[in-house]
């Protein structure tokens, strides 16, 4: 049997050379997040689609180009891969153990050399594997749930943003109609006190109107500026580009007609990521539970299989098996079972919890979207063809000699004010469907009516 004896401590000193040395953590955080920051930094848009710093794009390439740009994403992505592999871990079987004991060589490799050579396990309970599987399952569906989430999150910013920047591009636009009519009526009061037939007063409220709307071009084009800069950085462009945005349509132009609440309420039940999570961390604590209650089952604690080698005594040499066995005699795993119990009770409540707030967030918001809606109808119904019909009536009053060129101006930059409290009201409505769009949970449902 001396080869044998051999073979054994050959394997004791490979498996001893093979541990290695473990790795030593030398990741400096400064220089690593610098190395990385550079590696991530903004790129331009492809060649050829860049004409003369200003890039053209579109909603669908926004929201494509930040969900490929987001550092978080990509780290939610790499949290499901790893969620996913640890499905495959806990569903393997402990290797067991091989023990040699009662060693006894007076020389080695000779004739009286005596030892056990034992291979111990312990068998995983019924079901033990599979419940840890279940609860690995449910946490990756908890995580798989919150990348949804937070694509939706980056989309619904993005839009936002996207219509942000139109709108504000918009009410830029009609203010800057206004102060060219507001200019155009101070050139005609100056004009007309210089005559004798104006006064100074009318010159200085002209001057009054003008600075009003020239303060309100200037808050627009730095809330227009500060705005465009999110969407940049967020759709991975370099600060100070110029983006060309589509236009919006007539439909975009009007409001909608909103679906119902209890249908919004319903798609957002279905839809939401939140929701998802809170519903498998119930799945994941219900698979702890059953697992503490294995627990409470007597088992074995481990199993062993052996053969006993003896120079000295060859009827010695046989198989022998052994077994330990675990008596639940001072604890019933109670206290396990109850904090897996309160723990899934815990995950349920925040469950109801979660719906709650689902619930009121989708009536809060669609309140404010009926409400900007209502506010938009009464303007484009009222003001707006007050001012169209007073303009027009304006225009006609001067060619027939019953207005001068002062009141048509007074008239036309009222007009013109109208117009741009008309886009920001339509600037607020389409914030507003944003924020609901985020609450139901992306993508406006089409299915619903």
């Amino acid at each position: 049997m001396a080869p044998m004896t051999r073979v054994i401590f050959g394997l004791l000193l490979g498996s001893l050379l093979g541990l290695g040395c473990a790795p030593v953590g030398g990741t400096v955080a400064g220089d690593h997040a610098l190395a990385r920051w550079k590696a991530t930094a903004p790129m331009p848009p492809p060649a050829g689609e860049e004409t003369l710093g200003t890039f053209q794009l579109t909603i669908a390439d926004a929201i494509e180009r930040a969900l490929s740009h987001d550092a978080r994403l990509r780290a939610s992505e790499a949290e499901v891969a790893w969620a996913e592999a640890r499905i495959d871990e806990v569903g393997q079987l402990t290797n067991p153990d091989i023990r040699v004991t009662r060693m006894r060589f007076r020389e080695f490799g000779t004739e009286d050399s005596r030892f056990d050579l034992e291979l111990r396990m312990r068998p995983p309970r019924p079901g033990e594997l599979g419940a840890k599987q279940s609860a690995a399952r449910s946490r990756r569906t908890a995580t798989e749930a919150e990348l949804t989430a937070r694509k939706q999150q980056i989309a619904a910013r993005v839009r936002w943003l996207y219509e942000e920047v139109r709108f504000i591009g918009l009410e830029l636009e009609a203010t800057d109609l206004a102060i060219a009519t507001r200019r155009k009526l101070l050139s005609v009061a100056v004009t007309r006190a210089d005559r004798g037939i104006g006064t100074d007063l009318d010159v200085s409220l002209s001057q009054l109107t003008l600075e009003e709307s020239l303060q309100e071009a200037m808050a627009l084009r730095h809330e227009g500026a500060e705005v465009q800069e999110s969407l940049l950085e967020l759709v991975g462009f370099p600060p100070g580009m110029t983006l060309r945005l589509e236009k919006p349509s007539d439909e975009e132009m009007s409001p909608d007609a909103l679906p119902t609440l209890e249908a919004l309420t319903r798609a957002a039940l279905r839809t939401r990521a939140e929701l998802a999570v809170a519903a498998a961390q119930i799945d994941a604590a219900d698979a702890d539970a059953y697992s503490e209650r294995l627990r409470q089952i007597p088992w074995f604690s481990w199993v062993e299989l052996g053969y006993i080698v003896d120079e000295d005594a060859a009827d010695l040499h046989g198989w022998s098996f052994g077994l330990s066995f675990e008596v639940p005699l001072f604890s019933l795993n109670m206290g396990g079972v109850a904090a897996a119990d309160a723990r899934k009770a815990q995950r349920e409540a925040q469950f109801d919890a979660e719906v709650a707030r689902v619930v009121r967030e989708i009536r809060e918001r669609w309140v404010t979207a009926r409400d900007a809606a209502e506010t938009m109808r009464a303007m484009q119904a009222g003001a707006v063809v007050v001012a169209e019909k007073a303009a027009a009536g304006a225009r006609a009053a001067l060619v027939a000699g019953q207005v001068d060129v002062l009141g048509l101006a007074l008239v036309e930059g009222r007009r013109a004010s109208v117009e741009r409290k008309r886009i920001a009201a339509m600037r607020r409505y389409r914030r507003a469907i944003a924020r609901l769009q985020e609450a139901v949970g992306g993508e406006w449902p089409e299915s619903i009516e």
